[in-house]
């Protein structure tokens, strides 16, 4: 079973099942003489059993699901290697799941808030704030000095949260694959490679949701804000405003792209 791995190993894991020829190829019945051996094919096969059981595969046919779909949709709508904002895209698709990825203020009494524009404005800073929340901020070795938000902050407890669970239930499901004899486990020196490789190990802080709050939330308050000047102006402020950050504008650019990729299958696979 061979096939070419186009994009990072968590998103060649769901893209690949696009090909139902090759989707067929990855049902095989246990053979004892035929066990996982190498890395590559442990961590892969760790990552198709926790999407089969995430639902976003088909336990029986190993096709995509209409999850599945919708997660490659914004995967290439992303269109990068990079694994570190594919994580967040996948992130963001359990949070909306779980029903907690949602433009409401659910926690009106925290401050932080978007306060500028009007009301569909603030409802739209905040969702668009709490994806880019979900991707880690390059800052300096030194302490955070910037703006605050208590409630970007307690949206940020529940997707460390959830980074965690995930993090344990790939874990436990490796454990299940060697303890259920799937894979080869006499003569292995790389049990500290296997754990390592897995994903779900880094938890975004809020920062870069923060400054995307801020950002927007001073765009709702001019009268041209989809004006190249003024988003430049604001841009520049939150340079200043966030002076540790090492590329606060390349970090924000990257946030945005996630942002992209969730919207892009929301509106033409999950809700269209």
């Amino acid at each position: 079973m061979d096939k070419q791995k186009p994009w990072g190993e968590f998103a060649f894991c769901i893209t690949s099942l696009e090909d139902e020829e090759f989707a067929a190829q990855t049902i095989v019945h246990k053979n004892p003489e035929q066990l996982l051996v190498t890395e590559d094919e442990v961590r892969v096969n760790t990552l198709w059993r926790v999407l089969q059981m995430r639902e976003f595969i088909d336990g029986e046919t190993h096709k995509l699901t209409a999850w599945g779909r919708s997660l490659v949709a914004a995967i290439k709508n992303l269109d990068t290697e990079d694994e570190s904002l594919i994580m967040p895209l996948y992130i963001a698709f359990e949070l909306y799941r779980m029903k907690v990825l949602k433009p409401d203020n659910f926690i009106p009494s925290f401050s932080g808030a978007p306060v500028r524009g009007t009301d569909k404005d603030k409802a739209n800073t905040m969702l668009v704030s709490r994806v880019c929340g979900l991707v880690n901020m390059d800052h300096k070795a030194i302490g955070y000095t910037g703006p605050l938000s208590r409630n970007l902050l307690a949206f940020n407890s529940f997707s460390r949260a959830l980074t965690r669970e995930l993090r344990n239930f790939t874990e436990m499901t490796l454990v299940n694959m060697l303890m259920a004899g799937d894979v080869e486990r006499e003569g292995r020196n790389d049990w500290s490679e296997l754990g390592l490789c897995l994903p779900f190990i880094d938890e975004a802080n809020s920062c870069l949701g923060i400054a995307a709050k801020t950002y927007l939330d001073e765009l709702c308050s001019e009268s041209e804000p989809t004006s190249d000047d003024v988003k430049s102006k604001h841009m520049e402020k939150l340079r200043e405003m966030i002076p540790q950050a090492v590329d606060i504008i390349g970090d924000l650019e990257l946030g945005f792209r996630v942002w992209d990729g969730v919207s892009y299958s929301f509106l033409h696979h999950v809700l269209g």
